[in-house]
């Protein structure tokens, strides 16, 4: 059974005792690092995830299809155990050359 909401009031207090210990950048250098991390992980995979998104929505029947394969089930495995990422997954030389294939020759 799932636990009961957490007051507003008992939210807020956590919320700001978790900024209390992680106060939010106070300098330009932290901020740099910031966009650097972004820059590094959330972009790449953000572009990834649209590439995945869109071709799996045009083609989802062939997506499955290779999910039902044992290397696309272990990658799927993989990518759920959060071992890869989406940038990961769409830069793998294999995936690449699906990606293409399905795109090119298939209609969407």
């Amino acid at each position: 059974m799932a636990a009961a909401a957490m007051p507003l009031e008992d939210l807020e207090r956590w919320l700001q005792a978790r900024i209390d210990r992680h106060p939010a950048a106070t300098s330009l250098p932290m901020l740099d690092g910031y966009v650097a991390a972004l820059n590094a992980r959330l972009i790449p995979d953000m572009g990834a995830g649209r590439t995945l998104l869109t071709a799996f929505t045009r083609h989802a029947g062939t997506f499955h299809k290779g999910l039902s394969t044992g290397k696309g089930w272990g990658t799927f495995v993989k990518f759920c155990r959060s071992e890869r990422s989406f940038a990961e997954l769409v830069n793998r030389p294999a995936a690449r050359l699906a990606l293409s294939v399905i795109s090119r020759l298939l209609p969407g």
